[in-house]
């Protein structure tokens, strides 16, 4: 089974294969890259945080032109945390079949 056709790995999160197909080398290398991946979206959105939160606290008088730039901003933090929470899906499969793996290599 190709990787890179799991799920693109970080990229394209729709595209998910059942982890029992997938080798130990193949598993291990999946599981590996949505880590990271997990890891940049989490960057992505303290960014994004911190900007919400920098806008949140302009001047009164300058809420109403940033209310159009906060509701971008709010929309693009759901969004990636919508990916983030499929990623930890993701990433929970992974290590409960590798747990599997592990318990059916101890018992033999």
């Amino acid at each position: 089974m190709d990787v890179n056709a799991t799920a693109s790995a970080a990229g394209d999160t729709t595209a998910w294969a059942d982890p029992s197909t997938l080798t130990d080398i193949e598993l291990e290398h999946l599981f590996r890259r949505l880590e990271a991946a997990e890891k940049t979206i989490s960057r992505r959105r303290a960014v994004l945080h911190d900007r919400i939160d920098f806008v949140r606290g302009g001047v009164s008088s300058e809420i109403f032109a940033a209310g159009d730039q906060l509701e971008a901003l709010q929309q693009r933090e759901r969004e990636i945390a919508e990916e983030r929470r499929v990623l930890h899906e993701q990433i929970d499969a992974l290590r409960a079949e590798r747990g599997r793996r592990r318990a059916v290599t101890s018992s033999h």
